[in-house]
C-alpha cells in the first residue's frame, strides 16, 4: 500500500504530465501507459497487474516434476524424462526462469474435483460457493481496478459458457462472469471504443473508417503527432512502441477478415465456438486474444484479467506446430489423451510412459501460450509489474483428482514475491516411480496460495474462499515467503 506522502507525490507528478500532453491525450487508448511511464518513473513501481490463465486437462506429472538433483533455486525446465524420452512441458518458458515461481502439489479442497475444479482454481470455493475469484476480489471488491477504464477483462477461447465447468472468473455472490471469445469484440471493446467512448458521432465515424480499411491509429493520427511532440524521448519511444503493437494487431485482424468474407463485421471470425466448427480458428484467436490482453495491460486499460485457453481437440491444431501422430483433425483430447494418461498409483500398478508424451503435447502447447503472453508483456515493458497465474483443473487427469495440482506464477510481481524458484510440495519420489504413498501427503490448500496473492497486492486479509474444511481457507502458503 502506498503512503500518504507517496500518494501526494504521485498526484503532483500526474498533474505535471497532464499539463505537458494536453487534454487530447485522454482520447488515446495508450494514454495511461504513457502516463504511468512518466509518473511512476518518479514515484515508484508501476501498478501491479494480475492475469489468471486457465488451461485444460491437468498436467503430465513426470514431464513437470523437479528432477533428481534439482533444488528450489536451481532447476531445469528443459530436461528430457528418461522413461518417455519426452521434454519437460515447461520448456516453452525457457528464458523466463528468473521470473517463475513454480509450485507443484497444490490441493483444491472445496469439494469440486475433475471437471468441476475450474470453479475452484481462482475462488478456493466449490460449485455452490458464493465468493469471488481472486481477480474480481482484487479488482472490484477491494477497488484496485477503479483507476482503469476496465476494472477487469474476462477473455476466452472456444467457449463463452458460464457453467462452473467452463469458467474461472466469478463476481461476489458467486455469479459466473461471461467471457469475450471473439477477438474483434475484444479489440472494439479495449481499443476502438475507448478512443470514442463518450462521443457517439465520433464512434460512428470511427466505425465507418474501419469498414473502409482505415486504421484506428490513422483516425487519431493528428492527436498522436501533437502528443508525440510534447513528450520526452523515453515516453516518445514508448508511444512508438505501442503504436507498432496496435498496428500489428490490426494487420492480423484485417488479414483474417478477408478469408472470413464478413465485410459488415470487420475482423469477425466466421466460427469461434468449440463443437460448432470453431476449432480451426483457435490458434489465430488465441494469439490475438493474448496480444490484445498484453496491450491492454501495457496501456493500463485494465490491471486484472483472466484468459480461458482451449484444448487441441477436433482440428484445433490447425495453424500450430503440433505434429504428434496422436493428434489429428478429429482427435478428442479429453478421451483419447487425458483419460488415457497412466502413472503408477501404488505398489504393483503399471504406467504407460507413452501416455505422458501425448498429454505432454497438450501441456506444452498451453505453456507456449503462457510464454507468448510473458514475451508480449516483456516487450511492452509490463512484465516486471505483472503477476501471471497459470492454473489447470486436475493433478491426475485420468483419475480426475484435483490434488497435487501444478501452478505456475510468472512475471516480476513488482518484487512482492520471490521468483526464480521451483517449490515441490509433493513427496520426493524416486526417479523410477512417480507415486510415493498417500501417507506422506501434507495438504496444501490453494486457498492459502490465493491469500498470499491478495497480500502481495496490499490487501490485508488472512482468509480466502470457501473450502470444505473452513480452516483450510486461513493463512498464507508458507512456501510463498
Amino acid at each position: 500500500m502506498i503512503t500518504r506522502i507517496q500518494h501526494a507525490r504521485l498526484m503532483r507528478s500526474r498533474r505535471s504530465f497532464l499539463r505537458a500532453v494536453g487534454g487530447s491525450a485522454l482520447a488515446l487508448p495508450f494514454f495511461r501507459s504513457l502516463e504511468f511511464s512518466a509518473v511512476h518513473a518518479q514515484t515508484g513501481d508501476m501498478p501491479l497487474s494480475f492475469i489468471g490463465v486457465y488451461y485444460p486437462h491437468g498436467v503430465s506429472s513426470p514431464l513437470f516434476q523437479r528432477q533428481a538433483g534439482d533444488t528450489e533455486d536451481s532447476f531445469s525446465i528443459t530436461f528430457t524424462e528418461p522413461r518417455s524420452n519426452a521434454q519437460c512441458v515447461l520448456a516453452p518458458l525457457e528464458g523466463f526462469e528468473d521470473r517463475l515461481l513454480i509450485i507443484d502439489g497444490i490441493d483444491y479442497l472445496a469439494g469440486a474435483n475433475g471437471h468441476d475444479a475450474p470453479r475452484t482454481a481462482l475462488t478456493g470455493s466449490g460449485q455452490n460457493g458464493k465468493g469471488p475469484s481472486i481477480d474480481q476480489y482484487l479488482a472490484v471488491e477491494k477497488g484496485l481496478g477503479d483507476q482503469t477504464v476496465f476494472a477487469s477483462m474476462v477473455l476466452g477461447v472456444g467457449t463463452n459458457n458460464t457453467d462452473h465447468t467452463d469458467n474461472v472468473s466469478y463476481a461476489a455472490g458467486g455469479a459466473s462472469l461471461p467471457k469475450v471469445i471473439d477477438p474483434s469484440e475484444t479489440f472494439r471493446m479495449a481499443f476502438s471504443d475507448v478512443v470514442a467512448q463518450n462521443d457517439p458521432g465520433q464512434a460512428a465515424e470511427l466505425e465507418a473508417k474501419r469498414q473502409q480499411g482505415q486504421s484506428v491509429i490513422d483516425f487519431v493520427r493528428w492527436d498522436i503527432n501533437r502528443l508525440h511532440s510534447r513528450l520526452a524521448a523515453p515516453e516518445a519511444q514508448k508511444l512508438d512502441q505501442h503504436l507498432a503493437s496496435l498496428r500489428d494487431i490490426e494487420k492480423q485482424l484485417g488479414a483474417f477478415e478477408g478469408s472470413c468474407e464478413l465485410p459488415a463485421q470487420p475482423a469477425t471470425f466466421d466460427k469461434t465456438k468449440r463443437y460448432n466448427g470453431g476449432e480451426p480458428n483457435f490458434e489465430a484467436i488465441t494469439n490475438l486474444q493474448i496480444d490484445m490482453l498484453a496491450q491492454a495491460v501495457a496501456c493500463d486499460l485494465t490491471r486484472f484479467a483472466t484468459l480461458w485457453l482451449a484444448d487441441l481437440s477436433a482440428g484445433a491444431i490447425n495453424g500450430t506446430d503440433v505434429n504428434h501422430p496422436a493428434y489429428s483433425s478429429s482427435v478428442d483430447v479429453h478421451n483419447a489423451v487425458a483419460h488415457a494418461y497412466s502413472i503408477e498409483r501404488g505398489p504393483g500398478s503399471s504406467a504407460d510412459p507413452q501416455s505422458w508424451v501425448t498429454l505432454g503435447v497438450q501441456n506444452r502447447y498451453s505453456y507456449s501460450k503462457v510464454a507468448r503472453l510473458l514475451k508480449r508483456l516483456d516487450e511492452l515493458g509490463s512484465l516486471d509489474s505483472s503477476l501471471v497465474m497459470a492454473v489447470t483443473d486436475m493433478g491426475d487427469t485420468s483419475n480426475h483428482s484435483s490434488t497435487d495440482v501444478p501452478v505456475v506464477l510468472a512475471g516480476g510481481a513488482n518484487g512482492r514475491l520471490r521468483m526464480g524458484r521451483y517449490v515441490s510440495l509433493q513427496p520426493n519420489c524416486p526417479p523410477d516411480n512417480y507415486w510415493c504413498g498417500e501417507q506422506e501427503k501434507v495438504l496444501k490448500p490453494n486457498n492459502q496460495l490465493l491469500v498470499g496473492i491478495a497480500q502481495a497486492f496490499g490487501v490485508e486479509t488472512d482468509s480466502f474462499g470457501e473450502p470444505t474444511n473452513p480452516s483450510h481457507a486461513n493463512g498464507v502458503l508458507p512456501e510463498l515467503a
